[in-house]
């Protein structure tokens, strides 16, 4: 329920809403077995579409991998038919928000990336 500024009033805990395969097996967690860590450069669910797009996530293969992988895959399918529609007409392509999405996580990764400056020892 909502008070009348649109606050929740009484919330369920994530464990009451969400069925409990979602949480995976003794071999996941949420259905991923190893995937890169989250940047935070974009939202969760456009890194992990990203990541899993370019084969960086490895997937369970119970319900909740299945699942998992199942919703990024047609989450994809929508980006690209909502670009190719957005896109019907127009003569420049702006690609779609995947695209952004992976040049703001490289970008976000070669920031966090340690790099070697002249002059300092490498350790062994």
């Amino acid at each position: 329920m909502r008070d009348e500024r649109g606050r929740y009033t009484a919330t369920k805990r994530i464990e009451d809403v969400v069925p409990s395969w979602a949480a995976g097996c003794d071999a996941c967690t949420n259905g991923i077995v190893l995937a890169p860590e989250l940047t935070g450069a974009v939202s969760l669910y456009l890194e992990r579409l990203v990541q899993a797009i370019d084969g960086d996530v490895t997937f369970c293969t119970c319900r909740a991998g299945v699942a998992y992988r199942s919703s990024l895959l047609n989450r994809r399918q929508e980006i690209l038919e909502r670009a190719r529609r957005e896109a019907k007409g127009s003569m420049i392509s702006t690609g779609t928000e995947i695209d952004t999405a992976r040049v703001a996580i490289h970008a976000a990764q070669a920031r966090n990336t340690p790099t070697v400056h002249e002059g300092e020892r490498v350790p062994a």
